[in-house]
């Protein structure tokens, strides 16, 4: 089965929105469906009993190490004499706006979504070819 590579991104981005967990998403390798679930309020009716062989969870961003540590990466390419200045920025909360802020003042933003674009389709596509799922777009 072909798994439409729009769909996994979908879910990807709704399981990484709000805090860790609060959303998740499965992908059902017979189907091609995927399953929504907010604690918030059921999207979709997930089974009672998960089959592993049938159904794959979505990763988060934080399984496919496309948090601090793509920041880190990404300044390590465009921004080099300011590694020091974000790895600092990421020991204490609220990184990710101070991070912005830092992208803004240096005429990074655009590039800083281009490559986090591209890592991230990375990621979901090698987690795909991973899993043996064939994707499509």
């Amino acid at each position: 089965m072909t798994i439409d590579y729009k769909a996994i991104e979908e879910a990807y981005e709704f399981v990484s929105a709000g805090p860790l967990y609060e959303h998740s998403a499965l992908l059902d390798r017979v189907t091609g469906a995927v399953l929504l679930h907010s604690e918030s309020g059921d999207l979709d009716e997930f089974p009672e009993v998960i089959d592993p062989d049938r159904f794959l969870e979505i990763p988060t961003r934080s399984e496919l190490h496309l948090g601090k540590t793509l920041v880190l990466s990404f300044v390590a390419a465009y921004a080099p004499a300011a590694f020091g200045e974000v790895l600092d920025l990421f020991s204490r909360k609220g990184a990710y706006p101070r991070f912005k802020q830092f992208l803004d003042r240096n005429g990074l933003v655009d590039r800083w979504y281009a490559y986090e674009g591209e890592e991230t389709e990375k990621a979901l596509r090698g987690w795909c070819a991973a899993r043996g799922l064939s994707v499509a777009g």
